[in-house]
């Protein structure tokens, strides 16, 4: 049994809820938090309603954890594009709450849920959003020695997803619409995985020889 406490942020969400899922089912005492209570919240977790713009709420809400998660962000690329400033607040300065709730309380890892878009030239606000918390998170580390895991997704799809999620709105179409569109030159190129194993492995990163690094969780075939 795990005896740790572990707080997600962005727990009521597609991956923030399958992660906390996951690390209830690993032994960790696992803490929601969220601006809505999670639809699949289990008896074993406790759920905390907060805003990740709020740092006295993140703060409380980190006390005791031994590990941070932070999913709480815009991760639509269609709205970010939209919203250039909600997306900095919110993708930069909500993960800074995070990060700085995580060093008030001691944690021994902070999990930052970001992009394989960090790679690319397109993704807009949303992945210039990521680098930024990125680099963030690296510099928390060096200047007051929290240990890190940077997480880049890649394109998730599974159950809970809704019509932010591109594969959910592909099927929603073609069922409603019996056709799908795509927007895009026909040459993008996409590595998906299931939104379980990104849980899974999520929480397996936890182990020491994964503190410090930047890991890309996606799959095998383009």
């Amino acid at each position: 049994m795990v005896n740790e406490t572990v707080v997600v942020f962005g727990a009521s969400g597609f991956l923030g809820s399958h992660v906390a899922d996951t690390l209830s089912a690993a032994g960790y005492r696992v803490r929601l938090f969220d601006r809505s209570p999670s639809p699949y919240l289990k008896s074993n977790q406790e759920m905390i309603i907060g805003d990740i713009m709020n740092l006295d709420q993140v703060i409380e809400a980190a006390k005791g954890t031994s590990v941070v998660y932070n999913f709480a962000a815009i991760a639509d690329i269609d709205e970010a594009n939209d919203k250039p400033i909600p997306t900095a607040t919110i993708n930069v300065l909500g993960n800074m709450h995070a990060l700085e709730a995580a060093r008030i309380a001691g944690a021994r890892r902070f999990v930052f849920a970001s992009s394989i878009y960090v790679y690319s030239e397109s993704g807009s606000f949303y992945r210039a959003s990521k680098q930024a918390a990125e680099r963030f998170t690296e510099t928390y580390h060096e200047r007051y020695g929290l240990d890190y895991s940077i997480l880049r997704y890649g394109s998730l799809y599974g159950r809970r997803s809704d019509k932010r999620n591109g594969i959910y709105r592909m099927l929603h179409e073609a069922v409603a619409h019996h056709s799908i569109t795509y927007k895009g030159s026909g040459d993008a190129m996409r590595e998906y995985i299931h939104v379980e194993d990104a849980a899974r492995m999520s929480v397996q990163i936890l182990a020491p020889e994964f503190a410090n690094r930047h890991m890309i969780l996606t799959g095998q075939e383009r």
